[in-house]
Protein backbone atom coordinates (compact mmCIF):
# COMPACT_ATOMS: atom_id res chain seq x y z
CA UNK A 1 0.00 0.00 0.00
CA UNK A 2 2.70 2.21 0.93
CA UNK A 3 4.95 1.85 -2.50
CA UNK A 4 1.33 2.29 -4.38
CA UNK A 5 1.12 5.74 -2.52
CA UNK A 6 4.34 6.44 -3.37
CA UNK A 7 4.23 5.78 -6.75
CA UNK A 8 1.31 7.39 -7.61
CA UNK A 9 1.31 10.66 -5.73
CA UNK A 10 4.74 11.19 -7.24
CA UNK A 11 3.48 10.32 -11.06
CA UNK A 12 0.86 12.76 -10.42
CA UNK A 13 2.96 15.20 -8.88
CA UNK A 14 5.40 14.60 -11.84
CA UNK A 15 2.45 14.92 -14.51
CA UNK A 16 0.90 17.53 -13.06
CA UNK A 17 3.86 19.99 -12.68
CA UNK A 18 4.95 18.99 -16.15
CA UNK A 19 2.16 19.35 -17.59
CA UNK A 20 1.53 23.09 -15.96
CA UNK A 21 4.97 23.80 -16.94
CA UNK A 22 4.34 23.60 -21.01
CA UNK A 23 0.94 24.04 -21.05
CA UNK A 24 1.58 27.71 -18.98
CA UNK A 25 4.14 29.60 -21.58
CA UNK A 26 1.44 29.17 -24.50
CA UNK A 27 -1.07 31.54 -22.33
CA UNK A 28 1.47 33.57 -21.51
CA UNK A 29 2.15 32.73 -17.92
CA UNK A 30 5.67 31.87 -16.97
CA UNK A 31 5.98 29.64 -13.68
CA UNK A 32 9.53 28.08 -13.23
CA UNK A 33 9.43 24.19 -13.22
CA UNK A 34 10.20 24.18 -9.67
CA UNK A 35 6.98 26.22 -8.76
CA UNK A 36 4.99 24.24 -11.28
CA UNK A 37 6.07 20.66 -9.62
CA UNK A 38 5.21 22.63 -5.83
CA UNK A 39 1.49 23.27 -7.54
CA UNK A 40 1.69 19.34 -8.30
CA UNK A 41 2.88 18.14 -5.23
CA UNK A 42 -0.14 20.39 -3.37
CA UNK A 43 -3.12 18.71 -5.15
CA UNK A 44 -2.27 15.68 -6.18
CA UNK A 45 -2.89 13.46 -2.92
CA UNK A 46 -6.28 12.40 -2.85
CA UNK A 47 -9.65 14.02 -0.37
CA UNK A 48 -10.58 10.83 1.77
CA UNK A 49 -13.71 12.74 2.68
CA UNK A 50 -14.46 12.71 -1.05
CA UNK A 51 -13.33 9.23 -1.50
CA UNK A 52 -15.09 8.54 1.68
CA UNK A 53 -18.15 9.77 0.82
CA UNK A 54 -18.85 8.23 -2.70
CA UNK A 55 -17.70 5.02 -1.46
CA UNK A 56 -20.68 5.11 1.53
CA UNK A 57 -23.25 6.19 -1.14
CA UNK A 58 -22.18 3.43 -3.59
CA UNK A 59 -22.42 0.78 -0.21
CA UNK A 60 -18.99 -0.05 -0.68
CA UNK A 61 -18.20 -3.04 1.94
CA UNK A 62 -16.54 -1.47 5.94
CA UNK A 63 -12.74 -3.26 4.97
CA UNK A 64 -12.71 -1.42 1.45
CA UNK A 65 -13.37 1.65 3.51
CA UNK A 66 -10.68 1.37 5.82
CA UNK A 67 -8.13 0.15 3.07
CA UNK A 68 -9.22 3.18 0.64
CA UNK A 69 -9.10 5.64 4.15
CA UNK A 70 -5.43 3.80 5.11
CA UNK A 71 -4.31 4.69 1.02
CA UNK A 72 -5.45 8.10 1.89
CA UNK A 73 -3.30 8.76 4.50
CA UNK A 74 -0.44 7.33 2.80
CA UNK A 75 -0.82 9.84 0.15
CA UNK A 76 -1.27 12.71 2.42
CA UNK A 77 2.30 11.65 3.61
CA UNK A 78 3.73 11.30 0.69
CA UNK A 79 2.58 14.60 -0.42
CA UNK A 80 3.71 16.48 2.92
CA UNK A 81 6.93 15.15 1.68
CA UNK A 82 7.57 16.15 -1.67
CA UNK A 83 5.85 19.14 -1.15
CA UNK A 84 8.61 20.03 1.63
CA UNK A 85 11.41 18.72 0.16
CA UNK A 86 10.17 20.95 -3.35
CA UNK A 87 9.59 23.63 -0.96
CA UNK A 88 13.26 23.40 -0.09
CA UNK A 89 14.93 23.47 -2.91
CA UNK A 90 12.83 26.45 -3.80
CA UNK A 91 13.73 28.79 -0.96
CA UNK A 92 17.05 27.52 -1.22
CA UNK A 93 17.90 28.49 -4.53
CA UNK A 94 18.82 24.81 -6.49
CA UNK A 95 17.47 25.67 -10.04
CA UNK A 96 15.51 22.62 -11.34
CA UNK A 97 14.54 24.70 -15.03
CA UNK A 98 13.51 28.03 -15.79
CA UNK A 99 10.67 28.40 -17.39
CA UNK A 100 10.60 29.18 -21.02
CA UNK A 101 12.09 25.54 -21.71
CA UNK A 102 15.62 26.86 -21.39
CA UNK A 103 18.79 25.10 -20.50
CA UNK A 104 18.48 23.04 -16.97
Amino acid sequence: MAALALLGTTLSTLTVGFGMWYALPPLGLHLSLAHCLLFGALISPTDPITVMGILKSAHAPKELELVIAGESLFNDGVGVVLFSLLLGMLVSGVPICRAGHGKC
